[in-house]
């Protein structure tokens, strides 16, 4: 790695060090797809790989890890310019996932035609609605210092919010059906992911020695709150994950 005229600074290391494990990451998780295509259900000798084989698999994760602190370092960086693009793919493909997990959550409980599960449809819409605006104001705390010029952050926020706000009036309309907890819970995960990227943006900026900086940007923002934030986002994936899961193996 180390084949500079002039040796980089620390965050470049460390910039560098993260680009690697997560091309180590891309190309596991790529190779592993190719295999697993064609399977169309567990008659497949190839599903029990997906299912089971955890240990071969955690060794050829460790190897393909190791192996990318090999790589030069003009590969990582056409990988750095690559995964720009491709993580906003990643996060479109999650949203339709979620997407396609709220519809079928709540298909299950419209179908039990009892009062109990309406009301309970209509609790969870309204937490997550009031979770997605919470979020916002949040937001607009932690990344809009007074002494900072930070209209790019404020645009986007509002905008976000905006967009939430008018797509929920619309799922209103009577022709507009199971699609208004969709919504909510989907304005939940744009408002975690948001969060992610003002912070990354502070993180960066600290990086280049701009005025903002990160003490800044989380001064009211206890270590507590920072965490229930990322775990929060985590659960989400998480149970989305097991969804996706599941649904392979009944209906392949």
């Amino acid at each position: 790695i180390n084949h500079f005229a002039h040796t980089p600074s620390q965050e470049w290391f460390q910039t560098d060090a993260v680009l690697r494990v997560s091309l180590g990451n891309f190309l596991f998780f790529t190779i592993f797809a190719l295999l697993m295509i064609g399977v169309k259900d567990q008659r497949d000798t190839r599903d029990s790989w997906h299912h089971g084989g955890w240990m071969g698999k955690i060794i050829a994760w460790c190897i393909l890890i190791v192996l990318m602190f090999f790589v030069p370092n003009g590969v990582v960086g056409v990988y750095e310019t690559l995964a720009k693009f491709g993580s906003g793919l990643f996060l479109l493909v999650q949203v339709v996932l979620l997407l396609d997990f709220t519809h079928t959550w709540n298909d299950a409980w419209v179908a039990k035609d009892e009062q109990f599960w309406y009301i309970a449809l209509f609790v969870v819409s309204l937490v997550c609605y009031i979770a997605t605006f919470s979020f916002s104001g949040l937001l607009f705390l932690w990344f809009n210092p007074s002494s900072q010029d930070c209209g790019l952050n404020m645009f986007f926020i509002v905008m976000t919010l905006g967009l939430a706000f008018v797509f929920a009036v619309v799922a209103l309309h009577p022709k507009c059906t199971s699609i208004q907890r969709m919504l909510s819970v989907a304005n939940c995960l744009d408002m975690l992911a948001e969060r992610e990227g003002k912070l990354e943006d502070s993180l960066k900026v600290k990086r280049l020695g701009g005025k903002f900086r990160l003490d800044d940007a989380l001064r009211n923002c206890p270590l507590a709150t920072d965490h229930a934030f990322a775990v929060t986002k985590k659960a989400l994936h998480a149970i989305v994950a097991t969804y996706v899961t599941r649904y392979t193996r009944l209906y392949g």
